[in-house]
């Protein structure tokens, strides 16, 4: 590395400064969101909270990051998850993880894959009582979460990366196929 210019380990201090109290503000504001999340759940007699399974996405099969903007997409939300598990745990609420496949996609309404554009959501099922009505999207995936009964526990259960391996398997299998024989 280099010497850099002058002034340069002072401008680096303030980076410094800048990323710490942005790191402490976002984990101020996620125990403060997790700690109202466990009392919402006690004063509603709530017995169980559902989250989906965010652990080890964006990791290939040696646990290796595939894409570097997953970690700094993903990281707050991790650690909501972990600091709600916690709190949960304290006061006595169980904590179940759910697949996350397709929960912001699907329409809450008819079970059926809708269209989504980054806040919105709308059906495209023209059976649907919500068909073409513009909905919140994450409104949408919350209702989806909390009606959902496949349960995981490690990322290995969960239909995306079973899909995905599936398709791994495949092109390795076809890839064997076109190989000469000799």
């Amino acid at each position: 590395m280099t010497a850099g210019g002058k002034g340069r380990e002072d401008k680096l201090k303030a980076l410094e400064r800048v990323k710490q109290g942005e790191r402490n503000f976002t984990r101020t504001y996620n125990h403060t969101l997790s700690k109202k999340i466990v009392e919402f759940a006690l004063l509603h007699r709530a017995g169980t909270i559902k989250m989906e399974l965010l652990e080890g996405y964006g990791k290939d099969e040696n646990g290796q990051d595939e894409k570097s903007k997953f970690i700094l997409r993903f990281w707050s939300y991790y650690e909501l998850q972990s600091m709600i598990e916690q709190k949960a745990q304290a006061a006595g609420i169980v904590v179940l993880k759910i697949d996350p496949y397709h929960t912001s996609q699907k329409c809450h309404a008819c079970g059926e894959k809708g269209k989504r554009d980054k806040a919105k959501f709308t059906c495209e099922n023209p059976a649907c009582k919500q068909h073409e009505k513009e909905q919140n999207a994450d409104h949408n995936a919350a209702i989806n979460i909390a009606r959902s009964t496949h349960f995981v526990v490690k990322k290995e259960d969960c239909f995306y990366y079973q899909k995905k391996q599936e398709e791994k398997a495949e092109k390795k299998r076809k890839r064997n196929e076109e190989k000469p024989k000799e």
